[in-house]
This record gives C-alpha cells, sequence and structure tokens, in this order.
C-alpha cells in the first residue's frame, strides 16, 4: 500500500467520528460506539464508548450504557480521536484566493491598524471549505484577520452546521498583528513596526487617560482612530 493511500484510510478513519461533534451539536444526547478512542490524556481505549450531550463530551469509556434515546453511531474499525483545532485561519472568511470578491479576512484601517476590525461578522456559515475542514478531523478554528500591523480582532468557531450565532463560540479572542516579513503589506521593517507599536501603545493609554478632552479636541492628534484606540485599551490593561 502506498504512503498515499495508507494516509487518507488514517484521515478517514479519524474523521469519521469526529464528525459527529461538528455535525450534531445541538440539543441532543449522541452515543459514538465500538470504536478505538484516543482520548486527550490516558491509554487508548479498545471497544469505547463517548457519550455526547448537547455538543459536549459527558463521558468516554468501554463498557458504557448508552443512554436511552440517544443517536447511536456505530464506530466499528474507526478511530475516535478528539476534534483537531486550527489555531490560525481564514477559513470561512475567504472561499477562492484568486476572486478578492469572496474575500472577508483584511480590513483597510488607517495608517496599517485595524484594530475594532472585527473579523467573524464577515463570516461565511455557508462556506463550502467547512465540510472538507471536518473530514480532516478539524473541528475548532481560530478564525484570524490579516494586513497591515494591526490586523484586529479574533474569534473561535466551531464547524457546525447552523448559524453565524451557533458557530461563533468566543468572540473576541485575541488582537492580532504582525511584527516581521519586512515591507509586506507596506508595514514597513521591523524596526519601524516596534516604533509604530510603541508610539501606537502609547497614545492608547494617553486616549484612555483623557477621552473627554480627545473628544472636545483639546488634545494633540493620536497614532489612530478612535475606534482603533477603543479596541486596543483591552490589550494594554492586559
Amino acid at each position: 500500500m502506498t504512503t498515499t493511500s495508507m494516509t487518507a484510510l488514517a484521515r478517514h478513519a479519524m474523521a469519521a467520528a469526529l464528525l459527529v461533534s461538528a455535525s450534531y451539536a445541538g440539543a441532543q444526547t449522541v452515543a459514538i460506539t465500538g470504536g478505538r478512542v484516543f482520548p486527550v490524556s490516558g491509554p487508548v481505549i479498545e471497544n469505547g464508548t463517548v457519550i455526547i450531550r448537547d455538543g459536549k463530551i459527558v463521558a468516554v469509556g468501554a463498557g458504557l450504557a448508552v443512554p436511552d434515546g440517544a443517536r447511536t453511531i456505530n464506530a466499528t474499525g474507526k478511530w475516535v480521536t478528539p476534534g483537531l483545532i486550527n489555531s490560525s485561519s481564514q477559513l470561512g472568511l475567504s472561499e477562492i484566493g484568486s476572486v478578492p470578491s469572496t474575500g472577508d479576512a483584511s480590513a483597510t484601517g488607517q495608517d496599517q491598524v485595524a484594530a475594532a476590525f472585527t473579523v467573524w461578522e464577515g463570516l461565511n456559515p455557508q462556506s463550502v471549505l467547512f465540510a472538507p475542514a471536518r473530514d480532516e478531523g478539524i473541528t475548532t478554528v481560530v478564525v484570524v484577520p490579516r494586513g497591515g500591523l494591526i490586523w484586529g480582532q479574533a474569534a473561535v468557531i466551531t464547524l457546525v452546521d447552523g448559524s453565524l450565532t451557533d458557530m461563533v463560540t468566543r468572540a473576541p479572542v485575541a488582537m492580532v498583528a504582525q511584527v516581521g516579513n519586512p515591507g509586506q503589506g507596506g508595514s514597513g521593517s521591523r524596526g519601524e513596526q516596534l516604533l509604530r507599536l510603541r508610539e501606537l501603545f502609547t497614545d492608547v493609554r494617553f486616549f484612555r487617560d483623557n477621552r473627554r478632552a480627545f473628544d472636545r479636541a483639546e488634545t494633540r492628534g493620536l497614532a489612530a482612530s478612535r475606534k482603533d484606540l477603543e479596541a486596543l485599551i483591552p490589550v494594554i490593561e492586559g
């Protein structure tokens, strides 16, 4: 058997049961039975059972009783693993890379700063790319913006079949920035980027402490828009 075919078999064996947590995460009970279960910690469980209730794993083990009324998934001959997490992706934000009209991952911002940009609001819950990701065993994704120096705010989504509200589990989860790759996206050299960040954070502190004066136009000009300055206050406060 070739390496490619072995990889494909392993991938599908793992993915078969992983899909349950993404596709049946509604208000119901699901029992995955008969599979080779790989828990987060501890030894592999042969002929194991995983109980999922209302989208959350509530029991894992061998010989567990299937709750009355549960939807049963026969995983005999398959691997059952925790869902994989993609910690940095534009999944659901861009359908076709060569077609700009299908992309919602970046914001213009002001002078390379788009801190107020909430990228998940442009997420396409009907993206055709979610099903292939689930086939690979991915059930959770951190969707991140891109572009400039301060890219914007990221969110955690689960690859359930449903609305945007169903998918987004935590937002915002992080403020995303890029320091490096000199010259890319017009953000300048590394030294210039660091200088810009220091100036920006100084101005965020000034804005936080002098907001009324800023609103009355009684302060000097600051390094970002009001919305971006407000969005960065939690960053400087930790």
